[in-house]
């Protein structure tokens, strides 16, 4: 596949899967010409009520499509659904922001207990990170991958991702990210959200049974401690970002096993911050 056909499989995706933005009143000045009223397309934000087996389980803010991505991704990032068999009749009510689940053995789980609870030992026992949640410590694992990417490869998704959003040209207020394989784009996401973003991602690829091992996500967002959180969560190796990474992105990374490649700018550089060897021309 061309880049050229990656291009329309992403503007195909996004035609189908997200609605149109909201219109604002608001006044913009112009140096020399002065105020004028106009009249902004803005993405649309909204919160979203995940009930499991019938109780509450937390509401997130995010965009209002790919409902079931964003749910299942969420719930598979925080260690509720573990297996496709697991995860059983889904509701989904797109105008009250409300998703009802059915998880099997969710009341006995170890999820059901640990939801929100702080963990604070240090993360794989030598950086100075320490996991946010117990649920992260119990999910987390080291990535081993013997997958690899050439840095032309990294700048032809970075441009994907950024230059093929229609929500983001329309309104400038959403993330959006890719995962793909050595050859295809499978699949892109956005959101409101940068963490939603790969919610999404890890929704979709739960629910069609992908293997994260052999993949590449490209994203917008900054590459905090929260996102790589989330890549070892779905044991995905190699992360390429066009904003910057964070001290504890950085050490978190390091310490489980993820190429972080980040800065990925313009179709003509990137910076590698981890785990080079996965990185064509620095084995």
């Amino acid at each position: 596949m061309t880049i050229s056909d990656e291009c329309a499989l992403l503007s195909a995706d996004e035609a189908s899967a997200i609605d149109d933005p909201a219109r604002v009143k608001a006044v913009r000045y112009v140096s020399g010409s002065g105020f004028s009223e106009i009249e902004e397309e803005v993405t649309i934000e909204s919160p979203l009520t995940v009930y499991i087996n019938g109780s509450e389980f937390a509401t997130v803010v995010c965009s209002p499509w790919e409902l079931e991505n964003m749910a299942v991704g969420f719930l598979a990032s925080e260690g509720v659904v573990r297996t496709r068999n697991s995860l059983g009749d889904m509701t989904i009510k797109q105008d009250d922001g409300i998703v009802r689940v059915q998880v099997d053995g969710y009341e006995e789980s170890v999820a059901s207990k640990l939801f929100l609870k702080r963990y604070i030992n240090s993360c794989c026992g030598r950086s100075r990170a320490s996991f946010y949640y117990s649920t992260d410590a119990m999910l987390c694992k080291r990535v081993e991958s013997d997958m690899r990417i050439h840095p032309e490869r990294a700048l032809e998704l970075m441009e994907l991702v950024t230059g093929h959003s229609a929500m983001f040209k329309r309104t400038g207020g959403v993330h959006g990210g890719l995962i793909a394989d050595s050859d295809h784009v499978l699949s892109f996401h956005e959101d409101v959200g940068r963490n939603n973003v790969l919610d999404r991602i890890y929704g979709s690829c739960f629910l069609d049974g992908v293997d994260f091992s052999d993949k590449v996500i490209a994203f917008s967002g900054r590459v905090s401690s929260e996102i790589v959180l989330k890549m070892s969560k779905m044991g995905a190796p190699i992360l390429v970002s066009h904003a910057a990474p964070t001290s504890l992105g950085v050490e978190l990374a390091e310490d489980l096993g993820i190429t972080v490649i980040a800065f990925t700018r313009g179709g003509v550089r990137c910076t590698v911050y981890t785990h080079p060897e996965r990185v064509i021309g620095l084995e």
